[in-house]
């Protein structure tokens, strides 16, 4: 490399980084040399810093020891688990989505409960969801239609 080249490089590099000065990405997104870059992970929110470290995952998702998002419940297919710790290098669920119910660090359909129930205890559904009601003496879930007023 040329003296010449060597001043030109120090000069870019000088101007990129007081370019990027006070400058911020937003959510999904990382500044690296006054580019912000998408997250690496599909499931990150913040990677504020680095890309490929990221600081706060979407829901159903903690972020692992070095900076990526792991699945709370485990189940590829079906997060269930909104918010989780790790015990031993497994997954403790803290709280669920909708139609699920906490139980002993898991989460539990409440379908089991009755069909279209959004909250559920261990024996009854509480809340049905957006479109149904919950019949007072079975704590099932009934599909709205004409026939019942107050839905």
């Amino acid at each position: 490399m040329t003296f010449v080249n060597m001043i030109a490089f120090i000069i870019i590099l000088i101007l990129s980084l007081s370019l990027t000065k006070g400058r911020l990405c937003e959510g999904k997104y990382s500044l690296s040399l006054g580019v912000c870059e998408l997250c690496k992970d599909n499931n990150c929110l913040d990677c504020t810093g680095d890309s490929r470290k990221c600081k706060l995952c979407a829901g159903g998702y903690h972020v692992g020891s070095v900076g990526e998002c792991i699945d709370c419940d485990g189940i590829p297919d079906s997060v269930q688990c909104l918010t989780c710790h790790f015990e031993s290098f497994f997954p403790t669920c803290d709280s669920c989505f909708d139609g699920f119910r906490l139980a002993n660090g898991k989460c539990i359909d409440c379908t089991a409960q009755s069909n279209n129930c959004k909250h559920c205890t261990a024996d009854k559904c509480v809340t049905c969801e957006t479109g149904s009601v919950r019949d007072d003496d079975t704590n099932k879930c009934i599909k709205c239609n004409t026939l019942i007023p107050h839905c």
